[in-house]
């Protein structure tokens, strides 16, 4: 949402939601602060697989615009592991 601060459409959008529900208008204002969705490390726990973990990337298109592909890439041998064991099943 941050991408589409000053966007005309995005504000009056924005203005609608504040017009219908003056709860979530409040809600919006608390400001919280969050954090994006960016590259980071993903821990899992597979019934037949045990634990791994992947790095999580995203690839955006260019220029952004909302585009994107989600890939994970095996950080050790258990991760390649894992990704070859799924890539079968």
């Amino acid at each position: 949402m941050a991408e589409h601060r000053g966007d005309p459409a995005w504000e009056n959008k924005l203005a609608r939601f504040f017009a219908a529900s003056s709860e979530f208008e409040a809600l919006w204002h608390q400001r919280y602060e969050v954090r994006g969705v960016e590259n980071q490390i993903k821990h899992f726990n597979h019934p037949q697989l045990g634990r791994f973990s992947l790095q999580q990337m995203y690839w955006y298109s260019a220029p952004r615009n909302g585009s994107r592909l989600l890939v994970y890439l095996p950080m050790d041998e258990a991760g390649e592991q894992a990704l070859a064991w799924l890539d079968q099943h």
